[in-house]
């Protein structure tokens, strides 16, 4: 197989057909007949999965994966990179804002580039709304602190990438999964090219402000141990302003300026200090619980149902 498209699909019934329908054309336009398009059913709770099947009869080339429940967007990729076959393998979500007309020039730069191991889609204009756009910065930005590593917030999961990137980003299984941070990890020399981000062609987006942040957590703290780091380097912070504050208060009894021991400012130390000890605790029993289901070696999705599994 020359090339795998796979293509995670939750709640997006409006798209599904549109999306095969775009790409078809594209490829048979661009002489590519060699390919499969992979779409992964993430737990969708609307008629995403109908629409897969009569994709999947109306076009031979497409391969319908369904999940047993709702995994998240990035262990369904993990579902349909497990599954595909191409030497090149193009991932891109299923709204359409990810062009198809985009896909032929990704693979032709990936093929060109003779040390590049993937091509990543720069969305040059995008056309997200401005709340959509704020809490995806935000987003990148929780996600460099927690981790050390700066991604940019205008390139997603959109890109063209070699088997064997591919096949060393399978042998990620840890649980806390970011599909672009698993390509930053596994480092390889990588290429760019600018695409036009088209609007969305209907609904909004699964990911809210609240989705977002708790990925960004959960994927800081799966992958690094920084999220302790800084909280300790917090910790150590306090404890050295205490540490100067009793040594100012210690000369200034010694000069008669403290005359009674305030009681509302021991109160309040307690309270303060107190709640910087538990959230320490928090913070360890976090790390402590994903190792407890790490140790469990659960497997990363469940598939129901796959159709054309012959491919």
């Amino acid at each position: 197989m020359d090339l795998s498209i796979v293509s995670p699909v939750y709640m997006s019934a409006s798209t599904v057909l549109p999306l095969v329908q775009e790409l078809t054309t594209v490829l048979g336009e661009q002489g590519l007949g060699c390919y499969e398009i992979i779409l992964v059913d993430d737990g969708s709770s609307d008629q995403s999965w109908q629409q897969m099947v009569i994709a999947s009869e109306r076009y031979p080339h497409v391969l319908a994966i369904r999940l047993s429940r709702n995994f998240g967007q990035h262990n369904a990729i993990a579902a349909g990179l497990d599954r595909s076959t191409g030497d090149v393998v193009v991932v891109m979500d299923c709204d359409l804002q990810d062009r198809p007309a985009e896909v032929p020039h990704l693979v032709a730069k990936l093929r060109a580039e003779p040390h590049a191991e993937c091509v990543l889609a720069v969305r040059a204009n995008r056309q997200d709304f401005f709340l959509k756009r704020i809490s995806s910065t935000v987003f990148y930005l929780l996600l460099r602190l927690l981790t050390g590593v700066h991604l940019d917030s205008r390139i997603a999961n959109f890109g063209a990438y070699s088997a064997k990137m591919v096949k060393v980003i399978n042998s990620l299984r840890e649980p806390d999964r970011s599909f672009p941070f698993f390509v930053h990890w596994v480092g390889f020399e990588k290429a760019y090219l600018e695409v036009q981000h088209a609007p969305r062609h209907s609904g909004r987006s699964s990911y809210s402000f609240y989705a977002l942040m708790k990925l960004a957590v959960n994927v800081g703290m799966g992958v690094s141990d920084r999220p302790m780091r800084l909280v300790m380097g917090v910790g150590a912070i306090l404890c050295t302003t205490a540490f100067f504050f009793g040594v100012g208060l210690l000369f200034r009894y010694a000069a008669g300026q403290v005359s009674e021991p305030g009681y509302a400012s021991i109160i309040l130390s307690l309270w303060f200090f107190s709640g910087i000890i538990v959230l320490l605790l928090g913070f360890v029993g976090l790390y402590v619980g994903k190792i407890y289901l790490a140790t469990k070696q659960r497997p990363i999705y469940v598939v129901n149902e796959r159709l054309k599994d012959d491919l």
